[in-house]
C-alpha cells in the first residue's frame, strides 16, 4: 500500500488468519484500493483492531498464542508498508485478547485485553522507545466485580482516553 493510505477496515477471514485491506482517497474524491496486507504466520486474529497514526499502522492479532494476543507495529516506507515491532505485554497472559481495541493518546500506545483476569480485562499503556515499545502501566476497571470486557473498546483524543466495558451490568 501506499504511505499516506487510510485503512478503513481490517477484518477477520477464514476464521483463523486475517487481511488489512488499505484505501487511499482519489482525485475524485473516492476510496480507491491501495494494497493489502497478509496476516504472518503467527498473527491469529490479524486485522482485529487496527489504528494508522502518522506513518505508523498498528495491527492486533488478539487471538495469537492461546488468545495471549499481540500487536504489529508497520512503517510506510515510500513502496509500501513494513514491520518493525511486535509489541506484547510483559507478562503474556493466555485467553486476555491483547489487542482486541487500540488507541493513540500523544507518546502513549494503549492496548485492550478485555478477556484477562476473568475477562474482567485491562487495558496496557506503552511509550515508544529507540528500540520499539516499553509496558508504562496497565489499567484496570477498579470497580469490576465480575467479567466486564474492560478495554473491549478505546477511544483517545486531546490527553484523555474512554476505555469501554460493554458488559459491566450484563453479569
Amino acid at each position: 500500500g501506499a504511505p499516506g493510505a487510510a485503512d478503513v477496515g481490517g477484518r477477520v477471514s477464514d476464521g483463523v488468519t486475517g487481511t488489512v485491506a488499505l484505501y487511499q482517497p482519489a482525485a475524485d474524491g473516492t476510496w480507491r484500493a491501495a494494497g493489502q496486507l497478509q496476516a504472518p504466520a503467527d498473527a491469529a486474529g490479524f486485522g482485529f483492531a487496527v489504528l494508522l497514526d502518522g506513518p505508523s499502522l498498528f495491527v492486533s492479532a488478539p487471538h495469537t498464542t492461546s488468545n495471549a494476543g499481540l500487536v504489529l507495529e508497520y512503517q510506510a516506507d515510500g513502496t509500501g508498508w513494513r514491520p518493525v515491532h511486535t509489541i506484547v505485554p510483559t507478562r503474556r497472559l493466555a485467553q486476555a485478547g491483547f489487542g482486541a481495541a487500540l488507541a493513540r493518546s500523544g507518546a502513549s500506545l494503549l492496548v485492550g485485553a478485555p478477556s484477562q483476569a476473568g475477562r474482567s480485562g485491562a487495558v496496557y499503556a506503552f511509550t515508544a522507545t529507540p528500540s520499539g515499545w516499553s509496558e508504562q502501566q496497565v489499567l484496570t476497571d477498579a470497580d469490576a466485580t465480575s467479567a466486564v470486557f474492560f478495554g473491549r473498546g478505546l477511544s483517545a483524543s486531546d490527553g484523555r482516553v474512554a476505555i469501554s466495558g460493554p458488559m459491566a451490568d450484563f453479569w
